[in-house]
């Protein structure tokens, strides 16, 4: 299969909502080509991309780019688990982080941003199955 082919926009759009919550989080500079996670590390935190694009690597494969207002690393936030792809800057990128607590204090007080993160995360495992399945007519 090709390797374009696999490249998938990123779920749900930008989010202007969440990137609105978090636009007062600290934030990390990135260059073309920097690591932001590998497979395997440490779930700390989550990201959302405030300039800037991101790649989602899984078994050498992109899976998704990702793009401002894009958030990523969610599934770390609930179960603490280690990193299931990678993330890679495909461009120069400003990144905003959020760290577990904030991540709680949102998802608890924010019943917008819980609902967006889980529909994030559906849309994400919706398309997994897709591609595992081969299917591509947008039925999971």
């Amino acid at each position: 299969m090709d390797q374009a082919a696999n490249k998938m926009p990123a779920s749900g759009g930008p989010d202007e909502k969440i990137e609105f919550l978090v636009r007062d989080e600290p934030h990390v500079r990135l260059t073309a080509g920097d690591v932001v996670f590998r497979a395997g590390d440490d779930g700390d935190r989550m990201y959302v991309v405030r300039d800037g694009r991101v790649e989602i690597v899984v078994e050498d494969q992109v899976v998704e780019i990702l793009e401002q207002g894009h958030c990523f690393g969610e599934m770390a936030m609930f179960d603490r688990m280690p990193r299931s792809a990678t993330a890679r800057a495909v461009s120069d990128c400003e990144l905003v982080t959020v760290s577990p607590r904030r991540f709680d204090s949102l998802f608890t007080e924010k019943p917008g941003f819980a609902k967006r993160i889980m529909h994030i995360i559906a849309s994400r495992l919706r398309r997994s199955n897709l591609r595992l399945g081969g299917r591509s007519d947008g039925v999971a």
